[in-house]
């Protein structure tokens, strides 16, 4: 079970969210880490991309910005902010639905277009 199938347990929407972007958009690796549950927010969390920093293609504009900002996602959401966390959530998938990502998923952007065409999906809903 990855990552984000243990998520199912603790929030079936986020399960159901990921498993839609997996099928349908190829998010297979870009989903955020939270594998642990501090549901009862006595200890804290760490919400980052599953692959790290992959330093070895740092600077090659080929990374998928799409788990680190899922991650954000992830983030706010824990922190009460679910407003905000939605909103990225449906750029992100605006953005995979419009095929606006990087070579990984089957996209011809760049990380830095990648993360622009989510910003830019998200100053939409404004």
């Amino acid at each position: 079970m990855d990552c984000g199938a243990s998520h199912y347990k603790m929030d079936p929407v986020f399960f159901v969210k990921y498993a839609e972007l997996r099928q349908h958009h190829g998010v297979e690796h870009a989903h955020p880490a939270r594998c642990t549950d501090h549901s009862d927010r006595k200890n804290p969390s760490v919400f980052e991309p599953v692959h790290g920093s992959a330093f070895d293609i740092m600077g090659k504009g080929i990374a998928n910005p799409i788990g680190a900002i899922w991650a954000a996602a992830d983030m706010l959401a824990w922190l009460g902010e679910q407003e905000s966390a939605d909103a990225i959530m449906g750029a992100i998938e605006r953005v995979c639905k419009e095929e606006k990502v990087t070579a990984d998923m089957g996209g011809e952007l760049n990380t830095k277009q990648a993360a622009a065409a989510i910003c830019e999906a998200l100053s939409a809903t404004k």
